[in-house]
């Protein structure tokens, strides 16, 4: 068998298997970024049921957690509260 062909060869087994390793990455990515969002708001949820004087002694994660996702949030709230101007 020639260089060329064994490169088609190789070339039309690998495509498949190609796919198949995209498809399980991107499963494997889905899930590991879904559990860490998770985890991260979760961690954040944590702060948010704090009283005041607790949020001042809380964990500077819970804090930092809070932080990172409160963008988010305001976005969310944001978007329910207030009536969508295109619309009207």
């Amino acid at each position: 068998m020639n260089r060329e062909k064994l490169v088609d060869v190789i070339e039309q087994v690998l495509t498949p298997v190609d796919e198949a390793l995209d498809e399980e990455l991107r499963k494997h990515l889905e899930r590991t970024i879904c559990n860490e969002v998770s985890q991260l708001f979760s961690t954040a949820r944590r702060f948010v049921d704090l009283d005041y004087n607790q949020k001042q002694l809380s964990s500077l994660t819970s804090k930092l957690a809070y932080e990172t996702v409160k963008p988010v949030l305001d976005d969310c709230i944001d978007r329910l509260m207030v009536p969508d101007n295109d619309d009207a």
